[in-house]
């Protein structure tokens, strides 16, 4: 009897140590949770942005109209995209307080000069907007390091020098712009890393050189935008690259110094609906197996040196609603 009392004591002391020991941890967590979030309120409400909202005064920042909290009360999303801050408020802000944020809109908000370092220290991002602003500089290497990043918007500023071989470490990427920028150099092999890419848009830099090989790893591709840019090489290499591409919905090559003639493989692009080759060096006739894209609801083929009439087949796209074709020489 002795040995059984003896084994219930011991199991008891057992079950309690387990309880004490996950009760302090679960208290330890929270009170880590509750000194996070304390920071954070300290922070948002030190950094200036809300002094012209009435909701400022609220004693819980989770509240407020443009955060987004867990269930610990951490932050976990900061919207201030459209809302003007200023340059100097912005630059105020202490973005490593927010070690929880996933999500950070700060589109068209007067952020000029460089992108602020602090902002490389948010290592659960997921979508990070920067566009529309004045930003300035090279592309600065620490966003490489956000490995959690699925949509990185940094379209319409002023950020200068080369792409960064290094964005091909964001391997969650699903989508990338860097359109409107000042771009230059030529496009990086190592976006061919980015294989769950939906949407790439390098839209009016300053691009120099040929179409990576590469960037035909990338068959989640729906939306390339490469226009505007000063890209070079056979029209015909440059397109094979994406015709086993058969997501792609929207092809951008336009205004870029691509020569050569349309190859019959075109036609092998059945899901596009948008295909623009305007303003290129793109000589010889439509080939007729344009008709077999089917989709397209978008075709500009203007400002080339395209020869011959348009091929009958064309009849075949039935949603097409705009077709530019104004050639130089017929």
């Amino acid at each position: 009897m002795a040995s059984k009392v003896s084994i219930s004591v011991v199991v008891v002391s057992w079950v309690l140590c387990v309880f004490m020991h996950s009760t302090n941890m679960f208290i330890a967590a929270a009170s880590v949770a509750a000194s996070e979030s304390s920071l954070e309120a300290k922070a948002l409400r030190e950094s200036g942005w809300w002094t012209h909202q009435s909701n400022e005064t609220s004693l819980n920042h989770c509240e407020w109209n443009e955060i987004i909290c867990n269930d610990d009360g951490s932050v976990t999303e900061i919207d201030m995209g459209g809302i003007y801050l200023g340059d100097n408020i912005i630059r105020k802000f202490n973005f490593s307080s927010f070690p929880n944020l996933v999500r950070l809109y700060l589109w068209n908000t007067g952020l000029r000069g460089s992108i602020p370092q602090q902002i490389g220290t948010l290592s659960k991002l997921t979508i990070l907007d920067l566009s529309s602003n004045n930003l300035t500089g090279h592309f600065p290497l620490f966003l490489t390091n956000l490995t959690q990043l699925e949509t990185f918007y940094i379209s319409e500023n002023l950020i200068n020098g080369h792409i960064p071989e290094e964005l091909g470490n964001l391997k969650n990427l699903q989508v990338l712009d860097l359109s409107y920028n000042k771009l230059t150099g030529s496009i990086p092999s190592t976006l061919g890393l980015l294989i769950n890419l939906w949407g790439l848009g390098l839209y009016s830099n300053m691009i120099t050189g040929s179409i990576p090989d590469k960037l035909g790893d990338l068959k989640n591709l729906k939306a390339l935008l490469l226009g505007n840019n000063k890209l070079t090489g056979l029209f015909a290499s440059a397109l094979h690259i994406f015709t086993d591409l058969h997501n792609m919905t929207g092809l951008y090559l336009d205004s870029n110094q691509f020569n050569g003639s349309i190859p019959l493989e075109i036609g092998n692009m059945k899901s596009l609906t948008y295909l623009n080759l305007s303003n290129n060096n793109i000589f010889g006739e439509i080939p007729s197996t344009i008709g077999h894209l089917t989709n397209l609801s978008y075709l500009s083929l203007s400002w080339n040196q395209i020869s011959g009439s348009i091929p009958v087949e064309i009849a075949n796209c039935s949603l097409l609603a705009n077709l530019q074709h104004s050639p130089l020489s017929c």
